[in-house]
């Protein structure tokens, strides 16, 4: 919760400066996001891991495609539920022109699960190298996610945040301050290795030229291998 509490002092800046302009109307977008994602284990360790994700988002409010995240990953289990990552995404995005971003990213994973509920921490740094930006945007992210199984059922509930904050100004690239905030809620139902999540992802979005709040629908495939 310290480093939350970090990205939240570290982003009051851009806030400000927001403040200090005229007001701009809210804009509301309509979006479609899938992601597959697979992980598993290195044998024979089990403290070894491995992750790789593909999200493709689609713009429906202006019909077309919008972006594309692909993201590889190695991990390594560190204990009481904690474990180490380090990886790298490629996401091109196409809205309104092509834009190629290459994305080496660290982060530390908690996941603990209490009876029939699991809360997930997640503490992500990603170094972001866009084209036509004049140097590298460092963005801190934090999610917290809460999985509460229903009974012995294969169904889950699920509601997430995710609050991103870019701590350096890059001429031609994401502004410094607050970047984005996520708030998620859904369901999903377990078929063994496959789990089949969908639900209501909603992105608030600060920007010089005004805030958006992005109303996306997610469905999400995730394989998990011991």
């Amino acid at each position: 919760m310290f480093l939350r509490a970090l990205t939240v002092v570290l982003g009051l800046s851009s806030a400000a400066a927001f403040a200090q302009t005229a007001p701009a109307a809210l804009e509301h977008h309509a979006q479609a996001w899938g992601l597959v994602t697979a992980t598993g284990h290195w044998a024979p360790s089990k403290r070894l891991r491995w992750w790789a994700e593909a999200q493709p988002r689609i713009e429906v409010t202006d019909q077309r495609f919008n972006a594309l995240i692909l993201r590889v990953a190695v991990g390594f289990d560190v204990g009481a539920g904690w474990s180490i990552w380090l990886g790298n995404a490629w996401t091109p995005s196409f809205n309104p022109i092509y834009r190629s971003e290459l994305r080496p990213w660290l982060q530390v994973l908690g996941e603990h699960p209490f009876g029939q509920f699991k809360l997930i921490n997640r503490f992500r740094t990603e170094e972001r190298f866009l084209d036509g930006a004049e140097g590298v945007s460092v963005r801190l992210r934090h999610m917290v996610r809460g999985v509460y199984r229903l009974g012995a059922s294969p169904y889950s509930l699920v509601a997430s945040d995710e609050l991103f904050v870019t701590l350096n100004r890059v001429t031609n690239g994401p502004a410094q301050g607050l970047d984005q905030n996520r708030f998620f809620i859904g369901a999903n139902r377990s078929f063994g290795v496959p789990v089949l999540e969908a639900g209501y992802l909603a992105s608030y979005v600060w920007r010089a030229a005004g805030p958006r709040l992005n109303h996306t629908l997610l469905v999400w495939l995730a394989l998990n291998w011991p």
